[in-house]
């Protein structure tokens, strides 16, 4: 492999591409803002889900227990739906990031394009 290759291939550069950094030219875009207020509430709602799921799953497989006659009835339920509850469970923390970076910045980066900003400051 050439070097060329192998630098392309480097994590860090990658993560500075992911992240919309100019490396060639050595400068950085501007990075949005986030309204901090949309930032917490959005933190908050998925960690009362997160919450809220797991207990959904564990009624769901209590109730499957509860209902069946035999201990071997609610295995075939449960090797079914637990990768599916799993996964949700999984992905709902790493979901923050990007719920953040969607519902949460203005964009463009200096700009007041933030809806709820122009309606509160319509109201007064």
């Amino acid at each position: 492999m050439s070097a060329n290759s192998r630098a392309s291939s480097d994590p860090v550069d990658l993560e500075k591409r992911a992240a919309g950094m100019k490396t060639a030219a050595g400068e950085e875009e501007e990075l949005a803002v986030v309204d901090p207020r949309k930032a917490d509430l959005i933190r908050r709602s998925l960690d009362i889900f997160f919450v809220v799921y797991l207990l959904f799953h564990v009624g769901v497989l209590a109730v499957m227990v509860m209902v069946s006659n035999n201990w071997w009835d609610p295995w075939p339920g449960v090797l079914i739906l637990s990768p599916i509850f799993v996964g949700t469970l999984w992905l709902t923390p790493k979901m923050k990031g990007v719920y953040i970076q969607l519902y949460a910045t203005k964009w463009p980066p200096g700009s007041d394009s933030d809806l709820s900003t122009k309606l509160l400051a319509a109201e007064k």
